[in-house]
């Protein structure tokens, strides 16, 4: 007998903050790798090499997607790239800030995520 962990996602709400009308969904549950990863940003001080690549490194890997467009109108894709070359770094924090407190609490029936719009519980 095998126990398959399922893939779920969780979509960030924004209501009643600055970012009113942003929509984020992202993956839900983090590998122990990630968890370190994060804390290591927790204890980097003003080394900001490991935050970058924190943050890259969420983007690329729990955000799903965003409805985040550039100055030029055009989407800005889902990537740890986008993330850290927002406009508004302030923007960036709220996107991290609020997926650590929905993880906190997501719902075990979320839907499986995907990037590609295949929906699939085995990434």
């Amino acid at each position: 007998m095998t126990f398959k962990l399922r893939a779920v996602s969780v979509d960030l709400d924004f209501q009643g903050t600055d970012w009113e009308g942003l929509e984020a969904t992202c993956v839900a549950r983090a590998s122990l790798a990630d968890a370190l990863a994060f804390q290591v940003v927790a204890a980097a001080g003003e080394d900001l090499a490991p935050i970058a690549e924190v943050v890259r490194r969420f983007g690329d890997t729990f955000l799903l997607s965003w409805n985040v467009v550039g100055p030029d109108e055009e989407p800005l894709p889902p990537t740890g790239e986008a993330l850290l070359n927002l406009g508004d770094g302030r923007l960036a924090v709220a996107i991290l800030n609020a997926w650590g407190s929905a993880v906190t609490n997501a719902p075990l029936g979320s839907r499986p995520p995907s990037k590609d719009g295949a929906m699939s519980v085995v990434e």
